[in-house]
C-alpha cells in the first residue's frame, strides 16, 4: 500500500501540464515530492509523509522507485490520473 501510494503521488509530479479538475496545491506538492526523489533527498521525502505510511521499508522502497527512474530532468509529462486515499486508522 506504501509503494502504491508513493506512486500515485511520485506519478502526478511527471504530470507536466495543467488545467482540468485537478488541485494545483496538491500538485506542487507532487513535484516537489518528485524532485526531491530526483535528488535522492530521501529524508526530505520521508518527511512529507505522516507517520502511519512511515516505516522500516520506507527509505528502500523510495530507493527502488528511484532506481527506476532515469537520471536527467524529464522531458514530457502527462496526467493520467490521481488517487485519493482517506482512512480513519
Amino acid at each position: 500500500m506504501l509503494r502504491r501510494t508513493l506512486l500515485a503521488a511520485l506519478a502526478a509530479g511527471l504530470a507536466g501540464c495543467s488545467g482540468g479538475l485537478v488541485d494545483e496545491g496538491a500538485e506542487t506538492t507532487a513535484r516537489h515530492a518528485f524532485d526531491l526523489l530526483l535528488a535522492r533527498d530521501y529524508t526530505g521525502l520521508e518527511a512529507m509523509f505522516t507517520p502511519q505510511y512511515r516505516g522500516p521499508q520506507m527509505r528502500e522502497t523510495l530507493q527502488l522507485m528511484r532506481a527506476a527512474v532515469p537520471d536527467g530532468t524529464p522531458t514530457s509529462g502527462k496526467r493520467i490520473g490521481w488517487h485519493v486515499e482517506a482512512t480513519t486508522d
